[in-house]
């Protein structure tokens, strides 16, 4: 849906509640639990990006865009909350940490609207609904 045209690569890791806890105190400095971490390894904005030779694993077509990192126990307990599968809200976390190594963010209400917005039409394609 963003017209990436490169094979890509990431690192997925689903972690328990407390080195969720652990990761996102040493490299965001928040000592909680969260639900989705990204750790993007391109300089990417807003899906654009001018990639270079190095950028290529294989020299070729293949980009390691990062790692995401999952709390399962934190996808539960909000999938009761908001009333949808524990599949929808994992599918849905796992797109946002997607978005986010594609260079975007929601910093403010307008990039937040446009990466739900985005977040919203890649679920809608998969059918995958609340």
């Amino acid at each position: 849906m963003e017209n990436f045209n490169h094979h890509v690569m990431i690192g997925l890791l689903f972690v328990h509640n407390e080195e969720m806890k652990r990761i996102n105190k040493e490299t965001r400095g928040m000592d909680k639990t969260t639900d989705v971490l990204s750790f993007p390894m391109l300089d990417i904005e807003n899906g654009k990006v001018d990639l270079m030779q190095e950028d290529f694993m294989d020299g070729k077509n293949t980009v390691y865009l990062g790692d995401i990192v999952i709390a399962p126990n934190v996808v539960k307990e909000q999938a009761e909350v908001y009333g949808h599968s524990e599949l929808r809200e994992l599918c849905f976390l796992f797109s946002h940490g997607m978005f986010h190594l594609l260079g975007y963010d929601h910093m403010d209400k307008e990039s937040e609207k446009q990466m739900i917005g985005k977040q919203e039409n890649v679920l809608s394609s998969l059918e995958i609904t609340r």
